[in-house]
This record gives C-alpha cells, sequence and structure tokens, in this order.
C-alpha cells in the first residue's frame, strides 16, 4: 500500500465515524492529501462544519492507525458568512483549493464551488494588497544596500519579496494563491522567480546583485501593474 493510499484509507476510517453525527453538516479537505501529495510524516487536514449552537472546540487531534488527523470546526452561519467576505482574500484557498469529502447540505458544496472562481474584482483587490507587503520589502532591501550597505541583510528582504511576487503572478492569472504559489510561480515566470528565490536561496548576493534584483522587479511591476 502506497503513502497517499494509507493516506485515504485513514480518512475513509475517520469520516465514517462522524458521518452519522447529527451535529456535523459537511466535512472539508484540505492540505497535503487534497493537493494530491503526502509523505509519511503529512497529516489529514479536515474542517467539520457544524450545526449552529453546537459548541464545539475549536480543533482538535486524531491518531488513526499511525496518521495525525487535525480536525477544526466552524459554525455552518460563519463558514457561509466567511465564503461570502472572502472576496480576493488568499484565505479562500483553504477551501478552493480542497474538497467536499461529504456534505448534508449541497449550498455548502456551491459555496466552494463559486469561490473556486476568482473574478477580476478579487484579483485586482487581492494584487493592491499583496504589492503593499511587496513593495515595503523592496524599499528595505534597497535601503540596506544603498544607505547602509550591507547586502547581506538586504539579501533578506529580497528572499521575503519572493511570496508575494508569487502570488501576484498567480492572481494576475486568475489562479488562487495557497503554500505551493512559489514553484507555481517558478513554471509562469522562471527567469523572474529565480532573481527573488533560486539566487537569494541558493548564493551570497553582492550589492550589484540586490540592485540588479531591485531593477529587474521595478520593470516587471512597471509593465504589469497597469
Amino acid at each position: 500500500m502506497t503513502q497517499k493510499e494509507k493516506h485515504l484509507q485513514a480518512l475513509h476510517n475517520f469520516t465514517e465515524r462522524v458521518r452519522n453525527d447529527p451535529s456535523v453538516i459537511a466535512l472539508l479537505l484540505d492540505g497535503s492529501l487534497a493537493y494530491g501529495t503526502v509523505w509519511e510524516k503529512s497529516d489529514i487536514d479536515l474542517v467539520a462544519v457544524i450545526r449552529d449552537g453546537t459548541g464545539a472546540a475549536s480543533g482538535y487531534a486524531v491518531d488513526e492507525g499511525g496518521i495525525d488527523v487535525s480536525l477544526s470546526f466552524t459554525d455552518v452561519s460563519k463558514f457561509k458568512n466567511d465564503m461570502r467576505k472572502w472576496r480576493g482574500d488568499s484565505s479562500r484557498s483553504q477551501y478552493a483549493l480542497g474538497s467536499v469529502v461529504f456534505t448534508k447540505d449541497e449550498t455548502l458544496r456551491d459555496f466552494i464551488e463559486e469561490i473556486n472562481r476568482l473574478g477580476d474584482d478579487d484579483a485586482i483587490c487581492v494584487f493592491l494588497a499583496v504589492f503593499n507587503g511587496l513593495w515595503s520589502n523592496r524599499t528595505r532591501a534597497e535601503k540596506w544596500v544603498t544607505a547602509l550597505h550591507d547586502p547581506l541583510y538586504a539579501q533578506r528582504f529580497l528572499q521575503w519579496c519572493c511570496t508575494d511576487l508569487a502570488d501576484m503572478i498567480l492572481f494576475r492569472r486568475h489562479e488562487i494563491p495557497n503554500r505551493e504559489s512559489v514553484p507555481r510561480a517558478m513554471e509562469l515566470e522562471p527567469e523572474l522567480m529565480r532573481e527573488f528565490y533560486v539566487k537569494p536561496s541558493t548564493t551570497v548576493m553582492t550589492e550589484d546583485d540586490i540592485r540588479r534584483a531591485i531593477n529587474v522587479l521595478d520593470d516587471y511591476l512597471s509593465e504589469k501593474m497597469a
């Protein structure tokens, strides 16, 4: 049995125990198993949508045949309200990239399907929000290399640019960012990501390297921001 098959069996066993619980309306899968890649230390991330007023704990962990199941809870009303509010919020990726294990309320499945559709307004709102973080780190990198002549510390801020830049690349293509945004952005914009992911992670950059990376970022933003 492969590791993924072991995880799927643990998911099945746990699901069968909670499926008929009257307080549980739906069970949602996210995390590594939902994304398709697991290893022996991967846990199973589940969200239980429960009836309002049930008052369950915020979450707990369960050992299911040697595999950790991390279970969190959300009231059905809160879940639906969050789905309506999370236009353009990267938190939506928790559900958008996951799957419905089971549901007793098909409207919940409709909510999940809806957040998989990233609209123009969503992309613009988050592009601008993520830009703020990206620009802050870009400016700090410039400060440390220009005013303080410390390229090593400037390199630290370039590394911090990496995730925000990857998220922006995905949003421009109406894809929902997630914890694998960086490798996905490497597929889409390899030359750009090499400056902010590969080089800062694998080399000691000089002042000239830092300035070149900042110029690459400025050129990208000038071309794409409009």
